[in-house]
């Protein structure tokens, strides 16, 4: 009995030491990430941040100089007149920029097609600078009342390529003054974010990359309105 009992005795310490082989032998795996989920700019590899819009809207105040030059930045074969959201508007600095971005969701990038059929779904017109824009309808010479620019450098879309668009996100952006009051411009802003959000399988965010929310909203709003009254002030 004793000698069944010690071969019974070497085969578990066998097994238990083929346990620990296979244990300590297996590739390790790293420690879990305890970070939030990864926004899907980050998926992609891209700056968080993106293009900086400010500084696109500032480039884009000073592109008129006297009409009479083309626009380098504006769609081939279009004379300065034509090009949509530029027109004769006079050159001036802004006194407030406000963008709202649309990302796309974790299920991939928004591609070309997807964004061509968002755009004339929500009435933007490509135009100067290689840009969406929203004009107002029968006065496009007021210029644009917001504009549409792509997360990735350099910002702008070229239509000829437009097929092999790969972006994590576009961002709209209105620079203040502009065609309309600031508060009726918002109101045309916000919708096409949310409509181009839903039509992109995307999501909208604030200046500050959040979720946009209806309290944000709210504040945009109100600051928009001190905005405006401001300016009557300041005309008058």
């Amino acid at each position: 009995m004793e000698a069944y009992h010690l071969r019974i005795l070497l085969v578990l310490l066998g097994a238990a030491a083929l346990a620990l082989i296979y244990w300590f032998g297996r590739p390790k795996r790293s420690a879990p990430n305890r970070r939030e989920p990864m926004m899907p700019w980050e998926q992609s590899g891209s700056d968080p941040q993106g293009v900086d819009t400010n500084t696109l809207a500032e480039q884009f105040s000073a592109q008129s100089d006297a009409a009479e030059e083309q626009d380098p930045l504006a769609p081939a074969g279009t004379s300065p007149d034509s090009s949509a959201g530029l027109g004769d508007r006079p050159q001036r600095e802004f006194d407030l920029i406000v963008s709202l971005h649309v990302m796309a969701r974790d299920e991939g990038p928004i591609s070309g097609g997807e964004l061509i059929v968002a755009t004339e779904k929500t009435s933007l017109i490509y135009g100067a600078q290689g840009l969406f824009h929203r004009l107002v309808d029968g006065r496009p010479e007021l210029g644009p009342i917001f504009s549409v620019v792509n997360r990735v450098e350099p910002g702008r879309f070229d239509l000829s390529r437009l097929s092999e668009l790969s972006t994590p996100g576009i961002s709209l952006f209105m620079a203040l003054p502009c065609a309309l009051p600031a508060l009726e411009a918002w109101d045309r802003m916000l919708p096409a974010a949310q409509r181009l959000a839903g039509l992109l399988n995307a999501e909208v965010y604030d200046d500050q990359m959040h979720l946009l929310g209806r309290q944000r909203i709210a504040s945009i709003r109100e600051e928009l309105r001190t905005y405006d009254r401001k300016t009557e002030t300041r005309v008058m």
